[in-house]
């Protein structure tokens, strides 16, 4: 009975170990709106309800940008940063698009964002929610900045159609495929 209670222990030590390493910290504050804009800085950005959750819908040309402090012990790892988007007008049926999601990490130094690189899911419709995020291996500074902003398509008359985020995340790992493997499993 002795040996069963100490095998039995040593595999609850090890699940919870397991669950531990691959739980993540959100190193954003408020990625889910539920604060309305509070820790972000914006412009033409709201927070409305949609389908029962509050997000933050930017239109003509808005922006939404938060600082995050890093501490020594994440230079040289892979900082993933994610959201889930949506649309009131996507690219289906040859229509091309208004409006389109775009986010990116910088820091002074400029190879930061370049380096990284932009993943993202295309919307089979309007107001669908699809994911997009980048991966970045983290260069030797304590801050970066991550910013949301509507691309505007200049060949296509402008529209106040509302561009949506939510479930914003920005994570560190220590290799890009655990980043990678995260964000795929990501809803």
């Amino acid at each position: 009975m002795k040996q069963l209670t100490i095998k039995l222990l040593a595999l609850i030590c090890v699940l919870c170990a397991t669950t531990i390493v691959g739980a993540q910290t959100n190193l954003l504050l408020n990625g889910k709106a539920d604060s309305k804009t509070e820790h972000w800085y914006v412009g033409e950005t709201t927070v409305e309800e949609f389908n029962g959750d509050k997000v933050f819908v930017l239109r003509k040309g808005g922006h939404l940008s938060q600082w995050v402090e890093l501490t020594e012990e994440a230079v040289g790892k892979y900082v993933l940063f994610i959201g889930r988007v949506s649309s009131e007008r996507a690219n289906v049926d040859g229509k091309p698009p208004i409006n389109s999601p775009y986010f990116y990490i910088f820091n002074s130094n400029p190879t930061a964002v370049s380096e990284g690189r932009i993943i993202r899911d295309e919307a089979k419709g309007e107001n669908e929610w699809f994911t997009i995020y980048a991966i970045y291996q983290l260069p030797k500074e304590s801050f970066i900045k991550c910013v949301l902003y509507e691309r505007k398509n200049l060949n296509v008359p402008s529209e106040a159609l509302a561009l949506r985020f939510d479930n914003l995340g920005l994570y560190l790992f220590e290799t890009e495929e655990d980043a990678l493997k995260f964000a795929k499993a990501y809803k």
